[in-house]
């Protein structure tokens, strides 16, 4: 199968993390995958993915842009197009017209207005709660899948307290993903101040510096460490003690994948994706200070029960949550699109 993929955006996001690994696991499964996006995607790739490099700062409906577009997607002779995003839809169906192959769509997100996907084949969400919300009448709910983790370099809980000098009699939660408005991190920060637990935020991104103001203002700064990006995250997640997702809201985390995967308890803002796969005993209500400390000071004093109240989530994530599952699903989608055309 002839498959080529749209995105255009970049950075070091969960959807960037998606595309990249779904491109991989394609073209591993004996695919042709060719990849419109942004040059800096290159190194991730597997070699025998084509990429067609495009200048992705252009608005959805630039015209330079949709040219370069069409002009790239028909020298691919793709059997399916699979836009990433809503950026990417929205190209699509202005080039509907001219395209001959179906065009699928990915949605990491809910947005306001998604009358614009009705015009494509079929839409892919990360969630039930994206799904319901785009109402596509050819939709299908695929989660975010990720590579069986390396256990072979993972941290010890030793070497974890070492490294970020942790209070070895307290538990240590990880807050994990961008440093953005929309994570809650700095409810996390205020929530976890002053109670019997040492935290770790991993990642970057605009709200840094002013979580990093934040945090000189807390009781106890000492029990909180910024880690940065790291890209060994998956080595040090079997090291926490917990992870625990602030989100306002969101599209389907893939720190809850991780996390699951990783056999983390985890305790969450009532968001997509959280609220579909763990227990409700673990999800702690809309994004606030009160319903996150109140979590945390339930859960902190009984970690087993914790760890058991989680069971289930973490023999879902093992069925569903994997790479090889998302790239089957995908597949299925894919084939389904190209019997109904014929």
């Amino acid at each position: 199968m002839r498959i080529t993929q749209v995105m255009l955006s970049h950075g070091e996001g969960g959807l960037e993390k998606h595309t990249l690994e779904l491109c991989n696991a394609l073209s591993r499964a004996r695919h042709s995958v060719t990849l419109i996006g942004d040059a800096s995607l290159a190194p991730q790739l597997d070699p025998a993915i084509d990429l067609l490099t495009i200048n992705t700062a252009p608005s959805r409906n630039n015209p330079l842009l949709l040219f370069s577009l069409y002009r790239k997607i028909s020298a691919s002779r793709p059997d399916i197009i699979h836009a990433q995003a809503h950026k990417a839809a929205t190209a699509m169906t202005r080039l509907r017209f001219w395209l001959k192959a179906p065009i699928l769509a990915s949605v990491h997100g809910v947005k306001r207005d998604n009358r614009t996907l009705a015009k494509l084949d079929a839409v892919v969400c990360v969630s039930q709660e994206v799904a319901k919300r785009v109402n596509h009448p050819n939709g299908f709910v695929i989660y975010n899948g990720i590579a069986e983790p390396d256990t072979r370099h993972n941290w010890s809980r030793e070497r974890l307290r070492s490294e970020f000098s942790l209070d070895r009699h307290y538990p240590t939660i990880g807050v994990i993903g961008r440093l953005a408005p929309v994570k809650g991190v700095d409810l996390a920060l205020s929530a976890g101040d002053g109670l019997p637990l040492n935290m770790i935020v991993f990642g970057d991104g605009p709200e840094r510096e002013r979580l990093l103001a934040q945090h000189q203002q807390l009781r106890h700064p000492e029990r909180i460490r910024f880690a940065g990006h790291r890209q060994d995250i998956g080595q040090i997640l079997p090291a926490l003690d917990a992870v625990l997702i602030s989100s306002h809201r969101e599209g389907f985390s893939y720190v809850l994948a991780e996390a699951l995967l990783a056999g983390v308890a985890i305790i969450s803002t009532d968001v997509a994706g959280p609220r579909e796969i763990l227990p409700p005993q673990c999800i702690v209500g809309p994004a606030s200070l009160d319903n996150i400390r109140s979590g945390l000071q339930h859960w902190l004093h009984q970690p087993e029960q914790w760890r058991a109240a989680m069971s289930n989530a973490f023999d879902f994530a093992q069925q569903e949550l994997t790479l090889e599952q998302m790239t089957r699903h995908t597949l299925s989608v894919y084939n389904q699109m190209l019997e109904a055309k014929h």
